[in-house]
């Protein structure tokens, strides 16, 4: 799918985002992909990525080597984690 997203009106981004998440098995009452993270940051990496924003694309338009994506996405984890429902074998 092409990232021309500067083009859309904010209800067709609105449109374009909720469509890319479902199509990643996420819906608006179920994440099934949560398990695979452990809070905040993990999700606002997910969400940049699907619109091509990376930690390259960030460093590249930055100029800079290393833009602290990681440390912020971190911090974030820790401070903002999800609650992991414990097995019962736990």
């Amino acid at each position: 799918m092409e990232n021309n997203y500067e083009n859309l009106s904010d209800e067709q981004l609105a449109d374009r985002v909720i469509h890319e998440f479902k199509a990643d098995g996420v819906d608006e009452y179920v994440d099934s992909h949560a398990e695979d993270r452990k809070g905040l940051g993990d999700t606002i990496e997910k969400t940049f990525s699907k619109f091509g924003i990376t930690s390259k694309v960030i460093e590249k338009i930055m100029g800079t080597k290393g833009c602290g994506c990681n440390e912020r996405k971190n911090w974030l984890n820790k401070i903002f984690p999800y609650n992991k429902k414990k097995k019962k074998d736990d």
